[in-house]
């Protein structure tokens, strides 16, 4: 169980090193592709400490606990930050013909982690809620991508 509580415990590192790797070119890139930009202040890392502090805080209850209710709460988050987000990353790339900057830590790191997670939780839960959780809420993020690579509209 120690190995499974210290694998739980990357999902934030995970996380950062994806947001790294989007740091130095995703808003201009995305900018590139919609038809109402974002602002790019210089601050993306520091914009996303709040996401990556919460699933530091998830993953640490998730990880002590090991219980049914955590790690579907965690399930929850790392189907929209990890799930939906590679995919997103990866198809984008793939469509627009143009690297979208997240996508070597979308492939490399994100799409085995969940897996490995989902492998796991897979002893503990019910494919059926596995799935209905992942698709409910990655969702908004699947829309987001749709919007983005397929309309070049934002999602908000």
């Amino acid at each position: 169980m120690m190995q499974v509580r210290m694998l739980i415990l990357l999902a934030p590192l995970i996380y950062a090193a994806h947001i790294l790797e989007e740091e130095p070119g995703y808003i201009r890139w995305v900018n590139s592709v919609v038809d109402r930009g974002y602002a790019d202040h210089g601050h993306f890392f520091a914009g996303n400490l709040p996401s990556i502090t919460i699933t530091a805080l998830i993953a640490v209850i998730a990880a002590l606990t090991l219980n049914r209710g955590a790690l579907l709460a965690m399930l929850a988050w790392l189907s929209y930050f990890m799930f939906a987000n590679a995919m997103f990353h990866i198809v984008a790339t793939v469509v627009l013909r143009h690297y979208s900057p997240g996508t070597v830590t979308a492939a490399a790191l994100y799409l085995p982690y969940f897996v490995w997670f989902v492998v796991y939780l897979r002893t503990r839960v019910p494919a059926w809620a596995i799935a209905a959780v992942a698709l409910i809420f990655g969702m908004p993020m699947f829309i987001q991508a749709y919007m983005i690579v397929f309309r070049g509209t934002r999602f908000y």
